[in-house]
């Protein structure tokens, strides 16, 4: 349930501006608000569990995905 309600609050700003800028006729704000929400939701999200996760990472894989830093 309370996922349910997280994901309606969430949405609710892009399911009103959406229809509001194609009604006046302005395409782009509907655009880019639904690119924008869809690019920037996972990634706040990702953040986010990514500061409380207690999730280390194994020295060989930072050799190998970032060896400037080894």
């Amino acid at each position: 349930m309370a996922v349910t309600c997280a994901s309606t609050a969430s949405t609710l700003p892009e399911l009103t501006t959406a229809p509001a800028g194609v009604k006046h006729k302005e395409q782009g704000i509907s655009l880019g608000t639904l690119v924008g929400s869809n690019i920037t939701n996972p990634l706040v999200a990702v953040g986010d569990d990514a500061l409380i996760s207690t999730y280390a990472v194994p020295e060989p894989l930072i050799g190998w995905d970032l060896p400037w830093e080894t």
